[in-house]
């Protein structure tokens, strides 16, 4: 190691320009001499040589022993000693400076160089040493995971930081000594079960009432035979991991999947009860309309008919919002106006004893959505609520701006980044039990009893907000209260009036005049219910029971017909393709879609039918006034 600066600390003269002398013979560089303690460390403080020759006994208060520990204190340099004296005492004490090296005087000039070559070597390899070790070091402490080196009597060797938060909860916060216990295993329980085919061991824990869950491994340190043979029993490292947020989210992805496919088998059920309900209710209305001489008891047997239809017509809207296959019309809505129209009608409905508070900022609360939906959502959360508090309580709403940076942390793991109008609903009511709360947005799941609820209220407000692209959260504890965190994207513009939907052909009120409309719809008795309502209005009807009869048809009778209707969910060729096809045909052809949701959502398949070319949409069930008025508009 030539052209390295030595520093010599001797009070001999002589002895001290001997040594300079062979240091320049062997490439070294002298930075010059120091005879006292006080001399060496302001020469090491000005020119930081790469070792230091330190004779033992010199001059001054301090000898060398005392100053190559005060060099060590403050600077990174090697000291090697340079002594006459052997004795002992001076040696155990020349020990603790942890020296690079010894020389006795007397000595050879290939001692000297030997001992220099050593020291210095042996210094590299330390700081390089320190430096892989700190960059480990930092390494361990960025990593996620925790990680201690324990030895074999489970004292800890090493730890990062993350390793210390979690021994905070799994060890205990005043864990002193061997580490026996991870949560209520012990670390020779762990290591035995930590195999390779279960790497990871869960523990659960509670922290602070809170219930916290993590991943453990533990395996004996790998050690070399012959180190293993030296050394003996090995000891353990540790890795432990904090889950209890991915096991949250995979417990949230998977109540999201089983709600999806909840909503999948209930849209098929309501798009069948749409049809029965449907050719009930209209062939009620046909009755009505042409019977002149019913008996009064008989008219109100059917009134009652046609009500209890209606009532199971709101059910299936229910379901249909909570499997997301209802249709939404979406307006600029102020989330504002909706919660004061929603105040109005509770205070008329609520009991005395239940207080409603509303409170909001000055943010801009509008969004795109569906004024009556969203109205029906928080109205069944207040009745809920009102179910929770018999004895009275408060029932509050607040709104707030909330504005997501892609780095911020999610109220919610599914909630993107952006902005989003925050509306919780609170109460002061009986709470829910933990075990029920992962339920609540289950259709037909209730907890009030068979006669006192159809357990669809929460169900309802789930789908509507899904439908409104927002997210929907729930807290609650059994004698504390509920309350209802609701996410929805604000619109901070106005959307296009083209995302609105709105019949595109004028009010007129003529009626059929023997006029045809070809009747699509795959269902007989709806369609037959249907066709004997439309001829009451003067039509002649053409029926079909899929797309192709259709077109077939239609090109039959081409000169005739003025109105197409016809569903979207057929057997054969759907209803989408017969539209495209009907309208590159004869371009200036009427067309009514009507859907009933099931497979594919209504919300979806109505607005892509107007796209298509539909000039009016109607989603099942339909009233026959509705009904009328949309085939006046459409043939007249």
């Amino acid at each position: 190691m030539a052209q390295a600066n030595i520093l010599v600390v001797e009070d001999e003269g002589i002895v001290a320009l001997d040594i300079q002398n062979r240091l320049r013979r062997q490439g070294y560089t002298p930075i010059g001499r120091a005879s006292s303690g006080m001399e060496a460390l302001a020469l090491v403080k000005e020119h930081r040589p790469d070792l230091v020759l330190m004779d033992i006994r010199i001059q001054g208060d301090m000898d060398g022993i005392e100053t190559a520990q005060k060099i060590q204190e403050t600077y990174d340099i090697p000291v090697v000693y340079l002594t006459a004296h052997t004795d002992e005492q001076t040696v155990q004490r020349a020990k603790v400076t942890d020296p690079y090296g010894y020389l006795i005087k007397p000595f050879e000039e290939h001692e000297l160089q030997i001992t220099i070559e050593i020291a210095l070597y042996k210094h590299q390899m330390e700081q390089a040493l320190r430096q892989q070790t700190r960059q480990l070091e930092q390494i361990l402490h960025t990593v996620p995971e925790g990680v201690l080196l324990l030895d074999p009597d489970n004292h800890i060797l090493s730890s990062n930081r993350m390793a210390k938060q979690h021994l905070r909860v799994l060890a205990g916060a005043g864990a002193e000594g061997p580490l026996r216990y991870l949560g209520s295993h012990t670390i020779e329980e762990l290591a035995a079960r930590s195999n390779l085919s279960t790497f990871w061991q869960e523990i659960a824990v509670e922290e602070d009432a809170r219930s916290c869950i993590y991943e453990v491994s533990v395996r004996p340190i790998l050690m070399a035979k012959a180190a293993k043979g030296a050394l003996g029993k090995p000891g353990w490292v540790v890795v432990t991991r904090d889950v209890t947020e991915i096991r949250e989210i995979q417990k949230r992805v998977h109540q999201q999947e089983r709600l999806a496919g909840i909503g999948q088998l209930a849209a098929g059920i309501a798009h069948d009860f749409n049809n029965l309900i449907a050719s009930i209710t209209l062939a009620v209305e046909a009755v009505q309309m042409t019977q002149d001489g019913l008996s009064e008891r008989n008219a109100k047997r059917l009134s009652l008919i046609l009500e209890e239809g209606k009532r199971a017509s709101q059910l299936i809207r229910q379901i249909m919002d909570f499997s997301r296959k209802s249709t939404v019309e979406k307006h600029p809505v102020n989330l504002v106006s909706v919660l004061e129209e929603l105040r109005r009608i509770l205070e008329h409905t609520l009991p005395e004893h239940i207080s409603i508070e509303v409170e909001y900022d000055g943010c801009d609360y509008t969004l795109d959505g569906d004024a009556a939906q969203l109205t029906q959502a928080l109205l069944n959360l207040s009745l809920n609520s009102r179910d929770a508090m018999p004895n009275g309580g408060t029932l509050r709403f607040e709104v707030q701006g909330v504005c997501l940076k892609t780095y911020d942390e999610k109220p919610l793991p599914e909630m993107d980044s952006g902005n989003w109008l925050q509306l919780t609903v609170t109460d002061t009511g009986t709470g829910i039990p933990e075990e029920i709360v992962p339920h609540v947005f289950e259709p037909f799941f209730t907890t009030k009893g068979p006669t006192k609820g159809t357990g669809l209220g929460l169900a309802q407000v789930y789908g509507i907000v899904k439908q409104h692209g927002g997210h929907v959260d729930i807290e609650s504890q059994p004698g504390t209260g509920t309350k209802f965190t609701v996410y929805l994207p604000s619109s901070a513009a106005i959307p296009d009036k083209a995302e609105i939907v709105k019949d595109d052909v004028p009010v007129e009120n003529n009626r059929g005049q023997d006029d045809t409309i070809l009747l699509v719809e795959d269902n007989p008795s709806l369609r037959a219910t249907m066709s004997e309502l439309l001829c009451l209005l003067d039509y002649t009807i053409i029926e079909a029971t899929n797309g192709r009869e259709a077109l077939e048809l239609m090109t039959q009778h081409q000169s005739d017909v003025k109105l197409v209707i016809t569903d979207l969910i057929m057997p054969g060729q759907e209803g989408m393709a017969t539209i495209g096809e009907l309208r590159g045909r004869w371009a200036e052809l009427p067309i009514l879609a009507i859907s009933g949701g099931g497979r594919v959502s209504a919300l979806d398949l109505l607005p892509v039918a107007r796209s298509l070319g539909a000039n009016a949409t109607l989603p099942k069930p339909i009233s026959a006034e509705r009904l009328f008025e949309v085939v006046d508009r459409l043939a007249g």
